[in-house]
């Protein structure tokens, strides 16, 4: 653990992997958006409007402010996230060739579905009131980042492919603003320690990432059903490993199985498709309870470990374990004309050896079309 302002540079190897892996990517996108074969059909068949969400996760609802303090992200779903001027939506594309799994997408009975989403992340030591480097916790962090996200669904084999493109801002003063405004509001002791957060002044950051659910058993009876599926996923970026989980839900269930991606989430939610139910008018909506776990190899973490600028307070690799365990826990109640809500506790080992576990609790709004 480093007890002192950091005194060296970035290692120069990991510094050029980042800088060329950004630059290769928004070249890709600019060719993509400019040359890029069209459109499979499948693509077509999506409706140009699915719905949207709103995701709120705060650790107030569970502890006080430390780690993963809280975070918020707006999405839209639908084919219009492919064809907005800013849609990240090239990119992912592109890079999904360069790796070869573009075919994925490929199969003839595969069904696309696309999301966009807009959030902000922000982590803090448990003392925020002191102004001071604090070299034995939880690094102060923002990262405001877009991200788009593709899903092949081949419902008759029961899988379902997802890939996402972020690009988003690491150090800004946005996260710090919010949280003060907020703090104000509920007499809250001030955050002051944001000047020594992970790359302060801001630089740009990216994460791909790839998943594959399969649905494994799904039962119904007396007006309810089980659905478990199990998942693996890989990640590049500004959070890079791999992972394997299982993911449950039982209730009154009525939206698509595949529909259901509680394990995207990079601590708030990261690309989920909006989809419909097939609830009848003379029908009692969804109700439905559900929970999951994963467990993930980390390879690099920038929120922890910083990027390219010098951080006042990071961490070497040495300090962290590797092996992070993440579960959760949640209910869903459609409300009526589409919407739902949900409400999430989620909980991961401890990634800093040091630092204890956290966990934070989410509140999600949908609407599906």
């Amino acid at each position: 653990m480093e007890k002192t302002f950091r005194d060296h540079r970035l290692p120069a190897r990991r510094a050029r992997w980042l800088a060329a892996a950004m630059l290769l990517l928004f070249h890709g996108a600019v060719v993509s958006a400019t040359d890029g074969p069209p459109r499979d059909d499948p693509q077509a068949t999506e409706p140009y409007n699915t719905g949207w969400a709103v995701y709120v996760d705060n650790d107030v609802f569970v502890d006080t402010d430390e780690g993963y303090t809280g975070g918020i992200a707006v999405s839209v779903s639908g084919r219009r996230t492919t064809e907005y001027g800013f849609s990240l939506d090239p990119a992912l594309q592109t890079v999904n060739r360069w790796l070869g799994v573009g075919r994925l997408y490929d199969a003839p009975e595969a069904r696309r579905r696309h999301s966009m989403e807009f959030g902000l992340s922000a982590f803090t030591p448990r003392r925020i009131e002191d102004p001071a480097p604090i070299l034995d916790d939880h690094p102060y962090a923002c990262l405001a980042f877009i991200n788009n996200a593709e899903q092949a669904v081949l419902a008759q084999r029961g899988i379902v492919y997802q890939t996402s493109f972020a690009f988003g801002l690491l150090g800004t003063s946005l996260c710090e603003s919010v949280q003060k405004s907020l703090h104000d509001v509920v007499g809250d002791n001030e955050p002051r320690g944001w000047d020594h957060q992970i790359s302060k002044g801001g630089e740009p950051t990216f994460r791909w990432s790839l998943s594959r659910e399969q649905l494994l058993i799904r039962g119904a009876g007396s007006g309810t059903r089980q659905e478990l599926a199990g998942i693996l996923e890989t990640a590049v970026g500004y959070t890079t490993q791999v992972g394997a989980g299982l993911s449950w839900r039982w209730g009154r269930i009525r939206s698509p199985w595949w529909s259901f991606t509680p394990r995207n989430a990079e601590y708030i939610n990261l690309g989920s498709p909006a989809t419909g139910t097939d609830t009848a008018a003379n029908e009692p909506g969804e109700f439905y309870v559900w929970a999951g776990a994963m467990l993930r190899y980390r390879l690099y973490n920038a929120i922890l470990q910083g990027q390219f600028r010098d951080s006042d307070v990071e961490f070497s690799r040495s300090d962290l374990n590797p092996l992070v365990g993440e579960a959760w826990i949640g209910v869903t109640k459609e409300l009526g004309n589409g919407l739902t809500v949900s409400f999430v506790f989620r909980a991961r080992s401890r990634e800093l050896k040091f630092v204890e576990s956290p966990s934070w609790g989410g509140v999600i709004l949908r609407r599906a079309l």
